[in-house]
């Protein structure tokens, strides 16, 4: 599928395969135009990179420093943390949805990443405290088998 007129790529996550990293930034700059893809990794995502400088991709320091020099709002995001503790009816389940989330996402790539199951789980007890949940949502056993971490 050929997507006209994208310049920017912006990926949340390590993929699987540095070809799925590649496939996606090549949407950016066809046609002769310019294109950048940017990724966001955690911490534990870092090797990710290692990968990419064999195929001749590099990180661009002058814009990971731009990126974090950028003004945070932390008025925003305590109000919504302190909605999410004090159940706000839309963020609160929210909050606990993309807590699932977090959770599936990194135990489908911990083997990639070389995450253990306690890792795994320390990261999506780190999102909820981050999104002000009170308490970190439990896992049924069948949701923990389908995800891996028992």
């Amino acid at each position: 599928m050929d997507y006209p007129d994208i310049s920017v790529v912006l990926q949340y996550g390590a993929p699987n395969t540095k070809e799925g990293y590649i496939h996606r930034i090549g949407r950016t700059g066809r046609a002769g135009n310019q294109g950048i893809g940017l990724i966001v990794l955690l911490p534990c995502e870092q090797r990710f990179l290692a990968g990419l400088r064999k195929r001749r991709i590099y990180k661009n320091t002058e814009l990971e420093k731009m990126v974090l020099d950028l003004p945070s709002t932390p008025d925003a995001l305590e109000t919504a943390r302190t909605l999410v503790r004090n159940s706000h009816r839309a963020l609160l389940p929210a909050a606990e949805t993309a807590y699932l989330s977090i959770l599936a996402y990194y135990s489908a790539r911990a083997e990639f990443l070389s995450l253990s199951n306690a890792q795994v789980l320390d990261l999506g007890k780190s999102f909820a405290e981050q999104a002000g949940l009170n308490k970190t949502p439990e896992l049924s056993e069948a949701l923990s088998k389908d995800l891996n971490l028992l």
